[in-house]
């Protein structure tokens, strides 16, 4: 398993939970009173069809409360039924293939939220990009709306936004980490982050993105406990990386500290990136030279995410839609680098087709309720449209602010950053350790 071998982790090796502590908790959960919880852990929860992989996990989570032998057992099973309470509150196993989400719906998220689920590191982690310094503002608001009006209208416990976010990290943990596990030979249970935090400015902090990050953070601590290997700060503020991260990391677990890499300049994301990706695979926007459909079109689109979902027919698109939930077993005997099928392959190696991008413009006002309803009708947003806004522009267009500091000024935009970015990083911290917040 991933954790068992994470570089990171075996930095701290007196952290990790012991094979006989992951024993106690396999011998627990066989027994008759908990059946159900087994059963859920065997179809919902496993990640590669591997269930000691996934306890260990867990008894990860029990570790960093300080539980250690039978205890951590205990407590390992405590965050499994937390798991499972929290996966049935959000009806997270039908997310994938039979949610609440219209394509008009998801075709708004995509305009607003630029990520991307983007081929795998040199150890083969998947890589998900997430560019929050470059979301338009006006389409998030409407997204927000939007999502607002499902929650109602679907009795949804959150807003559809922050569950749109859940169901594409379900599809990381269903179908990336299923599909790579096979292709690996190994089980694969952890991902790469690259977040770009670029751009983010006071209006930032004063929109609905501030709730949106709050909400992803608090849902995914045990939805995915213990999924994330690491994640790049890309782009962060110079007043983050030099001033506040060196004083807020100190409150952190070691191993959380260790997960996160605060870079300011190109020239240092390029290097960093390169020691971890393939530079073919790194996008040109973070100085790769990687050419898939999406690299080119200059557009995050969800990556593989899209093109999974045109295969199985998912938002009416082409293809015969599936009911059951992805199952996949590791091969014993399997190459590490054994083939995976064709459309595995083709969601590894090209991040989204080009002939099969949709872009969504809408008029809708965030205070339009009849408008914003009209755009949750399905086929709402049939035929080509256009995405407003270019990803890479400049977010803050406002005349910089400052404030006296001693001997230096402070522009108030790097405040407002600082504060976005800080939030965005408590996120991340949730997936590292699901312990604390920054």
């Amino acid at each position: 398993a991933m954790l068992k071998n994470d570089p990171i982790v075996l930095k701290y090796p007196q952290y990790l939970p012991t094979e006989e502590e992951v024993d106690a908790a396999l011998s627990l959960l066989s027994r008759p009173e908990h059946k159900a919880l087994k059963a859920a852990l065997t179809d919902s929860i496993c990640i590669a069809g591997c269930e000691r992989s996934s306890v260990r996990r867990f008894c990860w989570q029990a570790r960093q409360d300080g539980k250690v032998g039978d205890a951590c057992a205990v407590g390992a099973l405590e965050w499994l039924s937390g798991c499972v309470a929290a996966r049935a509150k959000l009806r997270s196993d039908s997310l994938l293939h039979n949610g609440p989400f219209p394509q008009s719906f998801r075709d708004m998220y995509l305009a607003a939220v630029p990520f991307s689920f983007h081929k795998t590191d040199r150890q083969g982690h998947p890589v998900l990009i997430l560019r929050y310094g470059s979301i338009d503002l006006e389409a998030f608001r409407r997204l927000w709306a939007a999502g607002e009006t499902l929650q109602k209208s679907s009795g949804l416990a959150i807003n559809a936004a922050v569950l749109f976010h859940l169901r594409a990290m379900e599809y990381a943990t269903k179908v990336v980490m299923a599909q790579e596990s096979l292709r690996q030979g190994t089980v694969v249970d952890r991902i790469l982050a690259i977040m770009d935090v670029g751009g983010l400015g006071m209006k930032h902090l004063n929109s609905p993105l501030k709730a949106f990050l709050g909400a992803v953070s608090k849902e995914s601590t045990p939805l995915f406990p213990e999924t994330l290997h690491a994640t790049v700060m890309a782009n962060a503020p110079w007043l983050v990386v030099k001033a506040a991260w060196p004083i807020a990391k100190t409150f952190l677990h070691p191993v959380t500290q260790d997960k996160f890499i605060m870079l300011s300049s190109a020239g240092e994301l390029k290097a960093k990136l390169s020691e971890m990706m393939a530079l073919e695979d790194i996008p040109p926007y973070f100085g790769g030279s990687c050419r898939c459909p999406e690299c080119v079109g200059g557009k995050l689109r969800g990556g593989s995410l899209w093109a999974w979902e045109e295969e199985e027919g998912i938002f009416s698109l082409s293809g015969k839609r599936r009911t059951d939930p992805v199952k996949s077993e590791v091969p014993q005997d399997q190459d590490r680098h054994g083939a995976a099928d064709g459309s595995a392959a083709r969601r590894r190696d090209a991040c989204i087709p080009c002939a099969k991008l949709l872009r969504w413009t809408g008029s809708a006002k965030e205070d339009d309720a009849e408008v914003t309803q009209a755009l949750l009708q399905p086929g709402a947003s049939e035929g080509v449209v256009e995405v407003a806004g270019d990803a890479d522009r400049a977010i803050d267009d406002k005349p910089t602010q400052e404030i006296a500091l001693g001997h230096s000024s402070i522009p108030w935009t790097w405040l407002a950053a600082a504060s976005l970015v800080a939030l965005v990083i408590g996120m991340f911290v949730r997936y590292a350790s699901g312990r604390m917040a920054v």
